[in-house]
C-alpha cells in the first residue's frame, strides 16, 4: 500500500498537482502526457526504496520533454529499440543528477535506496554478469545505479562515454550523445560480428571442387547471396537483442512484479480543485 507521505512527497517534488495512481503495474513510471505518477502495489519495500523509485520518476516529470522524446525516437533512422534504450540510460543519469542537485536530501535517498535493492538481489547480478563483460550500455547503466558493486572488464570506451554523460546538461545534449553512442555500438558490433564470421569461415570445411557445369556455378552464386542476406538479418537481430533491452531494468521490474499485492481497481489519490469562495468566510463577514 502506498504510504501517505510518499504521495505528498511526489506532489511537492514535482511542483504541480500531479495525479498519483496506484495500480497493478510492473514498475513505477511517470506518464508524461497525462502528468500521472503510476505506483505499483509494492509490498515489503522499505520507505527509502519507495522514495528512491518515486524520486526517479519525478525526475522525468521535471526534466524529460515528452514531445521531443517521441519525435526523436520516431524519426530515428536505425534500430528504434536500441536508440530508445541508449537514450533512456543517458537520460536516467541526467535526471537523477539534476534531482540530487535540486533536492540535496535525495542524494542519501538514492544511495541507500539502490543499496537496499542491490542487497535484496533485485538486479539479478548472476544473470547479468556475463553481459556486463561486453555490453557498454549495461556497464554505463550499472555504473550510475550501483557504482563499484560489481567488478567487470570495462569496455575500452567506457571512461570516454561516462565522462561525456557526466557533462550533459540539456535534453538536447542527451539526444546528441545518444546518437554518438549508438553509432559507436553499431560499428563495434559489426566489427565483432565480422571477426567472428571470418574466424568461423576459416575454421570451416574446405571449398568444394570446381565444377565444369555452369548451372552449378550459378546456383552457388545465388546461394552466397542468400547467405549474405540471412547474415545481415541475423546481425541486425543480434544487435537489437544485445543493445535493445535494459537488463537491469527488466530485473527490477520482475522483482517488483513478484512483490506486489494484486488489487482489482486503481486507487487514485489527488487534490481536487476547490472554489475557496464557497467555503472560506471573509473576516469582514465574521466581524
Amino acid at each position: 500500500m502506498l504510504r501517505e507521505h510518499t504521495e505528498k512527497l511526489a506532489k511537492l517534488m514535482a511542483g504541480e498537482d500531479i495525479d498519483v495512481i496506484q495500480k497493478n503495474a510492473p514498475t513505477a513510471y511517470f506518464d508524461l502526457k497525462y502528468r500521472r505518477l503510476i505506483v505499483p502495489n509494492w509490498k515489503n519495500l522499505s520507505t527509502v526504496e519507495e522514495e528512491m523509485l518515486v524520486g526517479h520518476e519525478i525526475g522525468h516529470a521535471l526534466y524529460t520533454p515528452l514531445d521531443t522524446w517521441t519525435t526523436e525516437v520516431e524519426s530515428f533512422e536505425g534500430s528504434k529499440s536500441v536508440f530508445k534504450n541508449i537514450m533512456n540510460v543517458v537520460e536516467d543519469a541526467r535526471i537523477e543528477r539534476k534531482v540530487k542537485t535540486k533536492y540535496p536530501g535525495m542524494r542519501k535517498i538514492f544511495y541507500f535506496g539502490y543499496e537496499e535493492l542491490f542487497a535484496r538481489g533485485i538486479f539479478n547480478i548472476d544473470g547479468v554478469t556475463a553481459d556486463l563483460l561486453e555490453n557498454i550500455i549495461d556497464q554505463i547503466n550499472w555504473h550510475y545505479k550501483i557504482p563499484g558493486k560489481v567488478e567487470f572488464n570495462k569496455h575500452e570506451m567506457f571512461d570516454h562515454f561516462v565522462g561525456k554523460i557526466d557533462a550533459v546538461v540539456t535534453f538536447e545534449d542527451v539526444i546528441t550523445l545518444s546518437k554518438e553512442l549508438y553509432q559507436y555500438c553499431k560499428a563495434d558490433h559489426e566489427s565483432q560480428t565480422s571477426q567472428a564470421d571470418s574466424k568461423s569461415k576459416s575454421e570451416g570445411p574446405g571449398s568444394a571442387d570446381d565444377s565444369d557445369e555452369t548451372g552449378e556455378s550459378d546456383e552457388t552464386e545465388k546461394s552466397d547471396e542468400t547467405e549474405e542476406s540471412d547474415e545481415t538479418e541475423e546481425s541486425d537481430d543480434s544487435f537489437e537483442n544485445k543493445y535493445g533491452s535494459n537488463k537491469l531494468e527488466e530485473s527490477k521490474e520482475e522483482f517488483l512484479k513478484q512483490n506486489q499485492e494484486q488489487i482489482n481497481h486503481a486507487r487514485m489519490i489527488y487534490i481536487p480543485e476547490i472554489d475557496l469562495k464557497k467555503i472560506v468566510i471573509s473576516y469582514k463577514t465574521v466581524l
